[in-house]
């Protein structure tokens, strides 16, 4: 789901400001140093999704309602797709206009390592010291964990064509994050504007031809799910986006393009879900289609976040912008917690509950408990280490 902490709200602003294309010598209008708000909460809705994806999943759903509930709770991955998306557009916006300063690349990666490994290796030390103590329960099972410290785990997740990490199986969408950081940032300082926008486009539509080459030749849905270049697309999107607000007259040039892509995106999702029963991630109709709609709809609502306008003032609303500001924090917590939930003594109390009362304590526990959390995380430890982003501005 950033995956998460790649997409920070004071790494991207919205005001323009000119700058001189490298292909063309025309005007761009970037966007100057500073933050977007709406796009805070963005990610509150972001991280929300995720954790209704997660945290709703309960072994005694009933025929009837329950489950017609199950199915559209089943959709929310989409969250991380979302994640994907905005990752994409601040990222490409902060490595483009960072063009002409001294040593971009080693100024971005060392921002980037102050603000992810932290937390995520802090939590896998802590993981390993657990399940030593009590080795009876498997938060991290004890093959391959390598690959997660080298943000690969979804290298072996497709190579093992199934979830092996327990709690920490929601590290893949990190893992293509960061091996998206490995070669983008090169991509992003070699090319000017237009011949990035002609990768983005390219990127796009190869994305979709390689989910379908993939399971034509036999891939399982969890290799096509985790794997970096099936998901290129939503991170190519966002990419575009952050391009095109660096052309002339920026994003608000499209807005009335980008709505109308948005609708005909979601009418398209909407029937293949009706087609398909559901939109589950592991079906492969979803997956070649319907990953390329979801970050359609996706861009379309970034970029309108970023214009003035009813949606910006949506997303600017502070519940929403709280959630956003430590999604990174509640992403990399929520699914280790919900194992230790799961494993608790408390926990056969809740299965044997009615379905809806499981589930809904299930999600205020999972979903109050991760903000604590990740708040503490923030405010006693990883401010920390973002203190030391000064040295490398």
């Amino acid at each position: 789901m950033s995956s998460f902490g790649t997409v920070l709200p004071r790494e991207a602003g919205d005001s323009p400001r000119e700058r001189p294309s490298a292909d063309s010598g025309e005007v761009d209008h970037a966007p100057r140093e500073g933050r977007i708000p709406a796009l805070d909460g963005m990610r509150g809705i972001a991280i929300l999704l995720v954790m209704i994806f997660h945290f709703s999943e309960s072994p005694n759903v009933p025929a009837g309602l329950p489950t017609a509930f199950a199915k559209v709770t089943g959709s929310f991955w989409c969250g991380v797709d979302l994640f994907f998306v905005l990752s994409g557009f601040l990222i490409t916006g902060i490595l483009f206009d960072a063009k002409d300063n001294d040593r971009p690349l080693g100024k971005f990666y060392a921002r980037r390592a102050l603000r992810i490994l932290p937390l995520q290796y802090l939590l896998l030390i802590v993981a390993t010291i657990y399940v030593s103590i009590r080795p009876t329960e498997c938060l991290l099972p004890p093959g391959h964990r390598i690959w997660l410290w080298l943000y690969s785990c979804n290298i072996m997740q497709a190579v093992k064509g199934a979830w092996i990490y327990n709690a920490f199986d929601h590290f893949w969408s990190l893992a293509v994050e960061e091996q998206f950081y490995f070669i983008w940032p090169f991509v992003v300082l070699s090319f000017g504007r237009r011949t990035l926008t002609r990768i983005c486009l390219a990127l796009i539509i190869a994305a979709p031809l390689i989910r379908l080459a993939m399971f034509a030749s036999g891939a399982d849905s969890v290799s096509v799910y985790v794997l970096t270049p099936c998901r290129m697309d939503a991170l190519a999107i966002g990419a575009l986006l952050a391009l095109l607000a660096r052309g002339p007259g920026g994003l608000a040039r499209y807005r009335g393009a980008g709505k109308w892509i948005g609708v005909y995106a979601a009418i398209a999702l909407v029937v293949v879900g009706i087609f398909r029963g559901g939109l589950s991630h592991l079906d492969p109709v979803v997956s070649v289609v319907g990953f390329s709609f979801v970050a359609l709809i996706a861009a379309s609502v970034v970029a309108h976040a970023t214009l003035p306008g009813r949606v910006a003032t949506l997303f600017n609303w502070p519940i929403l912008r709280s959630f956003g500001r430590y999604s990174y924090g509640i992403y990399i917590i929520q699914q280790p917690m919900l194992k230790v939930l799961t494993q608790s003594r408390y926990a056969p109390l809740l299965d044997r509950l009615p379905y809806w009362t499981s589930t809904t304590l299930e999600l205020a526990i999972g979903i109050v408990t991760s903000f604590v959390l990740a708040y503490l995380s923030w405010h006693c430890y990883e401010q920390y280490f973002l203190k030391m982003k000064r040295f490398f501005r």
